[in-house]
């Protein structure tokens, strides 16, 4: 399947933007990904303007839970992905002082485990296989 990225401004005239791009390019996308709550609001917006059901005609996947949960908890439950970003940028400055200290002087690699949860916009898709 054909990803489509679409660059836009981080507000919610640019989130209706890429919507308005990627239906014009696609004809009917099977899902649409918002990288902030901002566009994600400028994606429902046009989603609700052109009477597009979810996730019957488009499918929705946010990232930051809390933020989507908060925008669009009366009309759809939005999946969506979050990270530990509290805990990532704790370690980050960690890193960084260990670094000025000299304490460190080898590469560090940290994993960090994203939660995915879903809701009405994309529901879990159940493997089929045993």
């Amino acid at each position: 399947e054909d990803i489509v990225y679409i660059a836009v401004q981080d507000n919610i005239a640019g989130g209706y933007s890429a919507a308005e791009k990627l239906f014009a390019q696609c004809q009917f996308p099977c899902g649409v990904f918002a990288s902030t709550p901002i566009i994600l609001k400028g994606i429902m917006r046009y989603i609700d303007q052109h009477n597009l059901r979810i996730p019957e005609d488009v499918m929705v996947i946010a990232y930051g839970q809390a933020e989507a949960e908060r925008i669009f908890s009366q009309s759809c439950t939005i999946t969506n992905i979050s990270l530990p970003v509290a805990l990532m940028s704790y370690d980050c400055l960690s890193i960084i002082d260990h670094l000025l200290r000299h304490e460190v002087n080898e590469r560090q690699l940290r994993v960090y485990q994203g939660i995915l949860t879903y809701g009405l916009s994309c529901p879990e898709v159940k493997s089929t296989e045993k």
